[in-house]
Formats: C-alpha cells, structure tokens, sequence
C-alpha cells in the first residue's frame, strides 16, 4: 500500500516538475528580439505606440500572460484603452548555450557570393554570379549550428576578405568575409541568408553557362544566353588575400585557427562554403610591385652608376638579318623616287585656254551660226549684247546675295556647333 502511495506521489509531481523546468519568451513582432519580461516587451510597446501617435502618450495599465493592456488620456479627460498580444514561445529554463555566450564576441567566415575567377585585381568590385548574401540592416545573424543570434556591428580594418584560389568542380571561385560578431544571448531561427552565408553545407549553386576545363582546371564560362556581362558587381570592403575558410564560427585552435590564408583555409575540401582546399590559399603571398634583393654573393651592380660599366643590352646570340636591311633601305629610296616622279609629272599637266575669274566680260560680239542659213537673210546671228548691262546688274546682285547668305550661315553653322 506504502509503495502504491509513493507511485501516486511521483506520478503527480513527475509533470509538475517538468512544467516548472519551461520558461517563456516573448516579442512584440517579427523584427523584435526574444525577451524573457512579458511587462518589459509591454512597455516598449507602449512607447513604440506613443511614437507613432504622437502626442499620445500610452501607459501599460496590466499584463495578463502574454497581452498588453494600453491606455492613453485624450485632452478631454477621457480615457482609451486597448490591448495587444506578444508573440510567445516556450524555452528551457535556466542557462542555456546561447544565455552562456551573451556578450562573447566571435570571428565568423560569412560568405558572400560566387564568382568566375580567382584573380585578384585591383578592382574595387567583386563580379558574383548572382545576388550577394548580406548581413540584415539589423545587423542580426543566427548561427546555424547554435542557434545563436550575434549582432554584427560592421566591417572594421581587422576583418579580413578572402577568395579562393581553388575553383569548385563546377568552375567558382567563393568570397567570404572574416567578421567579429557578438552573442546577443538570445536564441534564433535561421533565415535564408543565415544558412547559405554561414553554414558549412551550404550547397554550391550551378555555373550560370556551361563549366569546361582548361588545363585540367575547370572553368564556368558564359554563353549566349547567360552572358557574363549579367554577372553581378558588388564593392570589396578590402582587399581580399587568397583563401577559403570554413563558413561560420573560426576554429579556436587546430587547422583553419591561423591568421593568414594558410592558416585559415582546410587543407582539404572542394572550394565550397566547408573551406579548403590548401591550393585555394594561392601559391604565397601578394606581390608589392617590389623586385626581391638577390642571393647574398649575387648582387647586380648598378649600371650607368659611378665606376659602374654603362647600361646596354646584351645581344649575344641575336640574328643580325643579314643584307635585309640594306635590301629594306633600297626598296624605301626607290618608292620615294617613284612619288617624286608621279608629283612632277602631275605638275606639268594644264589645260590652254581655261580661265576664271571673278570679273564680268566688257566687250560682246553677236554669236553667228554659219550651219544655220535664212533665206534671203544669210546665217542665223543671235545678239545679246543689247542685254549685256542688264546681265550684268542680275549678276552683280547675284554674287552679293550669294555672298550675304553664305555669311549668315556660317554664323549660324558657328552657333548651332556644326
């Protein structure tokens, strides 16, 4: 009977146990943070509503479970009131992971895009093939492995830029970023954004064309219909060095734990957001347009310098061409012969008896046809000499307006910019 009784007990406080081990979060909406005070959240609501009133000012007269009652005063006296409910969840008790890391402050490989090469130049901007992933303009990430939220307070000199040197099996190249992020505490539910910039298993998305291989090496290149010119221009924070972190959380010891692209990137992986492989660190570091000094016992003396032998060329080995040159040289002298003798040739070509003038004809004589015979009156004669003043007034106005119009449009010409 004893044993009956204590089974009763603990069946009864089996389920209050476990109910007392849940605690509950709440938020005003969508874009706010998860927060353990139902009245806390009530009282931002108050204020967020007093803002987008104004000059209303709400007051939080209760809170009953997860609903706000709000009141104001209008400017008669009457009282208003309303209510709103939180948004609410249910969560473990006590301290878990993400209340544990509140304030930690963390370096997170974010990755930004894809794109067709691995040089890096000295553009400003990345070419992706597509939308680049970007942290939210709350600056709010959820770590997909935690979850976590972390707040991301900008890129500053110390975050780092990378791009692999190592292309995926379909031809990309991915860039990431090195941020500091900080824990918020809270816990999250991963985005869209969250899952392909910070989890490792991110999938790799598909060549924008078609991938071939150069060299062994393969390559995602453009076709008609999906020209590179589509691809997308995004700024570089920095100048990337060559590499490929793992996405998400750095290693605090062990491979990828460096500082550098060797020591960020894997030694193995497939270029892809799970980092690695080695080879995408390049082959060394950038070159700084610097010429290396040479091994000790070899150095190169200055030409030209004092005591120093003068600069030149050293041609040993180097084909002379033979006569070439001179056969060059003749045929050169022979074309400019050649042109000489077309110009002067041309020189002595005139035509006798053309003449021009601007100078109107003094004299006239009647124009006799020989060829053309009147009867009883001889050969036909056209006389136009008793026009002659005439012809020459109508010419005479002729050249002055022709003159006057050709002046008037070449100022107009002048001020139209043609």
């Amino acid at each position: 009977m004893v044993k009956r009784l204590a089974a009763y007990v603990l069946l009864f406080f089996i389920p209050v146990v476990s109910f007392a081990t849940q605690c509950y979060e709440y938020r005003r909406n969508s874009s706010d943070t998860w927060g353990p005070s139902a009245p806390a959240k009530c009282s931002a609501m108050a204020s967020a509503y007093s803002t987008a009133n104004a000059p209303r000012v709400y007051s939080v007269s209760s809170v009953e479970g997860n609903t706000c009652n709000l009141q104001y005063t209008a400017s008669d006296g009457t009282v208003y009131k309303m209510s709103s409910s939180l948004d609410v969840r249910e969560v473990p008790c006590g301290d878990p992971v993400c209340k544990s890391q509140q304030g930690q402050s963390k370096v997170v490989n974010f990755t930004v895009g894809y794109t067709r090469s691995s040089n890096i130049d000295t553009d400003p901007n990345w070419k992706l093939i597509g939308a680049p992933n970007k942290v939210p303009a709350s600056g709010l990430l959820c770590h997909p492995q935690s979850p976590c939220e972390m707040r991301f307070d900008g890129f500053s000199d110390s975050d780092m830029a990378w791009q692999s040197a190592a292309p995926t099996p379909n031809g990309l190249y991915r860039l990431s970023l090195d941020i500091s992020a900080t824990f918020t505490g809270e816990t999250c539910t991963p985005t869209e954004v969250d899952n392909a910039a910070l989890s490792k298993t991110a999938p790799i998305p598909p060549c924008p064309g078609f991938t071939g291989e150069v060299n062994g090496v393969p390559g995602c290149y453009g076709t008609a219909s999906n020209p590179t010119s589509n691809d997308v221009s995004e700024t570089k924070p920095k100048k990337p060095e060559s590499g490929n972190p793992a996405a998400g959380e750095k290693p605090a010891t062990g491979e990828g734990s460096g500082s550098d692209g060797k020591g960020r990137t894997p030694s193995t992986g497939n270029g892809g957001p799970g980092g690695g492989p080695a080879a995408a660190a390049g082959s060394g570091s950038a070159p700084d347009g610097t010429t290396p000094k040479p091994e000790e016992g070899k150095e190169q003396a200055n030409c030209g310098a004092p005591g120093q032998p003068r600069c030149q060329i050293d041609e040993s080995g180097t084909p002379n061409g033979g006569d070439s040159k001179d056969r060059l040289i003749d045929a050169v002298n022979k074309a400019a012969d050649d042109q000489k003798a077309a110009i002067e040739n041309a020189s002595k070509l005139k035509a006798d008896g053309w003449t021009f003038s601007f100078a109107l004809p003094s004299g006239c004589t009647a124009l006799t046809l020989p060829g053309y015979q009147i009867p009883g009156q001889g050969a036909l004669s056209i006389d136009v000499c008793k026009w002659q003043p005439m012809i020459h007034d109508v010419m005479t106005m002729l050249w002055l307006i022709c003159t006057v119009w050709g002046c008037i449009n070449m100022v107009g010409s002048t001020q139209r910019g043609y």
